[in-house]
């Protein structure tokens, strides 16, 4: 059974400085930990207190629970944490960042080839 979510409750951890919250596989529960810093890369500004850190989760829950089960998957642990490391990619992906070298990585590192001047695109072979 895949991870699932039912449970909507969640906390703010302040020694953690992190909101705490809960999924579940088949029966088990899994307790989670996103940081103060994985919330203000999803959502910068944020308030730096309580109430601003539970609204960023909140206002952020769908994507914070697709970084959970990518967590959870990579193997079975006590807690999970979610860094901001687990947000990168997600952030370049909304500010729509070209990493310098004339690809979008909203490609997601697809391999697009790129014509040069005066000739026509190369056909990508699947």
């Amino acid at each position: 059974m895949a991870l699932s979510f039912p449970n909507q409750t969640r906390f703010y951890d302040a020694p953690r400085r992190a909101v705490q919250f809960w999924g579940h596989d088949s029966t088990r529960e899994a307790v989670f930990f996103v940081t103060e810093d994985a919330l203000k890369r999803v959502q910068p500004g944020m308030r730096l207190d309580e109430l601003g850190l539970l609204g960023a989760f909140d206002a952020n829950r769908d994507l914070i629970h697709a970084a959970a089960a990518k967590v959870y998957a990579s193997g079975r642990r006590g807690s999970y944490h979610l860094d901001s490391t687990d947000f990168q990619m997600v952030a370049l992906l909304s500010a729509g960042f070209d990493g310098g070298d004339g690809t979008n990585d909203r490609n997601m590192g697809k391999d697009i080839p790129r014509a040069s001047k005066g000739t026509a695109p190369a056909r990508q072979q699947h």
